[in-house]
């Protein structure tokens, strides 16, 4: 009988430790946790982000490129919660994944070198996620505007270009693709200085 139950315990036992090192091995591991999208409705007419969230985001088997994001108290991917009634101008950015970016640290993604750039005179704001269809990119139009007036929106410049306002929207300034290192390339492979 003790024979037996030995040759039953201990596959059992492996079965065990084989599902804990598992369940352990993702929350010890940087794997991808995951942006959560809210559901769009009379409530929240514009799709974001579950608000006030922090995860980490991950790319290949191997962990190549490893980031914390965080999501702030408006639902997009930023540093810093949006504040309607701030001091001072603001800038809309909106766009797709160039502007949600959630590979790089924020303060490295166009909105945020913008905030950078214009602080502490003037703020930016991203509006953006992975997959927007230009009529997305209204709709946070629309919200950035009647939410947080800005002085100023820009669109990602590329297969979806933001090339129209809405009625009493602001004026809308395209931005380029990001160069190299602030280098634009030229045909033979060399770099020049954008100017």
């Amino acid at each position: 009988m003790t024979w037996m139950l030995s040759r039953v315990s201990a596959p059992a036992a492996a079965t065990l430790a084989t599902l804990a090192g598992l369940e352990v091995l993702p929350r010890v591991l940087p794997a991808y946790g995951g942006a959560y999208r809210t559901p769009v409705d009379d409530r929240r007419p514009v799709r974001r982000f579950t608000p006030d969230r922090e995860f980490t985001w991950s790319r290949d088997w191997n962990f190549s490129v490893v980031n914390t994001v965080r999501v702030n108290n408006a639902g997009f991917v930023s540093d810093v919660d949006y504040e309607a009634d701030a001091p001072g101008p603001l800038l809309a950015v909106i766009g797709d994944s160039y502007v949600e970016a959630v590979m790089v640290p924020f303060r490295q993604t166009c909105a945020g070198r913008l905030a950078t750039m214009l602080e502490p005179a003037a703020r930016a704001y991203a509006f953006g996620m992975s997959g927007a269809p230009l009529s997305r990119y209204l709709a946070w139009a629309r919200h950035a505007r009647e939410a947080y007036r800005p002085g100023r929106a820009a669109g990602q410049r590329g297969r979806q270009r933001l090339r129209t306002t809405l009625t009493g929207a602001p004026r809308v300034v395209r931005a380029g693709r990001p160069t190299h290192g602030g280098l634009r390339r030229r045909r033979r492979g060399r770099c020049q200085s954008p100017g």
